[in-house]
């Protein structure tokens, strides 16, 4: 018995049996992941991470029992996320850190969120990956393109002119 893997958000493969003699009927899978977590056939693991599945053929009239086990990974799919660069003038509040993800599974979004460089002085301050992370979204490896978006000098107000002796 052996089984490939396949990327997250893809179909599950199937296992391919090296003999059918026994008979498909009698057949039972077990899919375990590395940390003990057992999914049945019906509902086989779909997160990234590797796992072990384990097929027993149940002995019949004909047949003794046996039990075969081959190990396989889902992998994280790859997700590019840009950071959206966007100015303000300074004074102002900070417009909300966006970004585009191209590559994510239909119906997801991405956990975490984008940080700013520190600084409310005019110029240009990096928006970085912040908690936008591989860790906080297992199943996918984040490629990301920052942004430099720029803080614009707020333009001085002239002081009223005051004519005559008050």
């Amino acid at each position: 018995m052996s089984i490939t893997g396949w990327t997250y958000g893809q179909a599950a493969n199937a296992p391919v049996l090296a003999s059918e003699t026994n008979g498909t009927a009698n057949v039972t899978y077990l899919y375990e992941s590395t940390d003990g977590k057992g999914y049945s056939a019906a509902n086989a693991p779909a997160n990234a991470g590797s796992y072990k599945l384990t097929v027993t053929f149940a002995a019949t009239s004909e047949y003794s029992a046996c039990t075969a086990a081959a190990e396989f990974t889902i992998s994280p799919k790859a997700v590019t996320v840009t950071a959206e660069a966007k100015t303000k003038v300074y004074g102002e509040a900070d417009p909300a850190l966006t970004y585009q993800a191209d590559g994510l599974v239909t119906g997801e979004a991405l956990t975490g969120a984008l940080a700013r460089e520190a600084s409310e002085d005019a110029g240009e301050y990096a928006i970085t990956q912040g908690t936008l992370t591989n860790e906080n979204n297992p199943n996918y490896t984040i490629a990301f393109t920052g942004a430099k978006p720029a803080i614009a000098k707020r333009t001085a107000e002239a002081a009223p002119a005051v004519t005559g002796w008050i």
